[in-house]
């Protein structure tokens, strides 16, 4: 019941039921690669961009060796010089590269989610009187405000590091085959510890983001509601009971904070833990073929 009287009616049973299904991963994927199409040039750009900081991070990594190998032990200060230069010339254009691909990564992003909020609109005034009596105008609002930086981030900024992560892989991983093939095969073999995280809590993680959303959506009804019948609130001397009922609201809102952030840190650290088993394992088997 509402605080002007009106009972504030919920979504259908069945409705919920889809809203919670959500999308695969590969939907997901497919949706991205579909709204990134109409900006298909300015990603080749954004790739080839991303491409020059990876191809840095490469090239000083073995310009290690060189330096050690070549110039310090081996005494070679023309080698020495050269790798220098070129480390310093990398820097330079790595940065502007980099820079650059920050750049086209917020122009592709600000297109997208617009015309992910114009396709929301253009849906929303298409949707029967029934739908607005049953949705309440928190929820309605937070989709097209909080949640979908979500959107955003899974759209376009997450999209750019998975191609800056794959483009790194293919960089790299010819360069590790090329100084010692059987570390780079145990490298290879050791990578799908990487995504044990995302496969294992990736699913608690969004489904608890998910109840989180509507946790806030129904906060910031209730304090849109809440503006909206001051009067009757004053009037009526319900303050202390409307404090009472937003304290439950935060209580519950408090322990879908600590889930959601815990899992999704979760995924997060299992991924790193991932990473670091890989070198863990290099290591371990690196000395055995020395």
């Amino acid at each position: 019941m509402g605080l002007s009287g009106r009972r504030i009616p919920t979504a259908a049973p069945a409705e919920v039921g889809r809203s919670k299904q959500g999308l695969s991963l590969a939907d997901t994927v497919r949706h991205a690669i579909s709204l990134w199409r109409p900006h298909a040039s300015l990603a080749a750009v954004l790739l080839a961009m991303l491409a020059v900081p990876q191809g840095y991070k490469a090239f000083f990594a073995y310009s290690q060796r060189l330096i050690v190998d070549g110039g310090i032990l081996g005494g070679d200060r023309a080698l020495l010089l050269r790798v220098v230069a070129g480390l310093a010339l990398g820097f330079v254009l790595a940065g502007a590269a980099q820079f650059f691909a920050d750049y086209l990564r917020a122009r592709a992003g600000a297109a997208i989610i617009n015309r992910v909020r114009e396709q929301m609109f253009l849906h929303l005034q298409d949707l029967s009187m029934g739908f607005f009596v049953r949705a309440r105008a928190g929820d309605l609002v937070a989709r097209f405000t909080s949640d979908l930086a979500d959107v955003q981030k899974s759209l376009t900024t997450r999209v750019v590091d998975a191609a800056f992560a794959l483009l790194g892989l293919a960089i790299n991983l010819p360069l590790a085959f090329a100084l010692e093939w059987r570390l780079a095969l145990v490298m290879l073999i050791g990578l799908p510890l990487v995504g044990v995280g995302t496969r294992l809590f990736g699913g608690a993680a969004a489904a608890a983001r998910y109840r989180l959303k509507q946790e806030e959506g129904a906060m910031a009804a209730t304090v849109q509601e809440n503006v909206r019948a001051q009067a009757v609130i004053k009037v009526y001397g319900l303050a202390g009971w409307v404090r009472d009922r937003f304290a439950a609201q935060l209580k519950s809102l408090r322990k879908r904070l600590i889930q959601e952030d815990f899992l999704a840190e979760v995924v997060g650290t299992s991924s790193s833990l991932g990473v670091l088993a890989v070198q863990v394992l290099v290591l371990g088997v690196g000395p055995i073929w020395r």
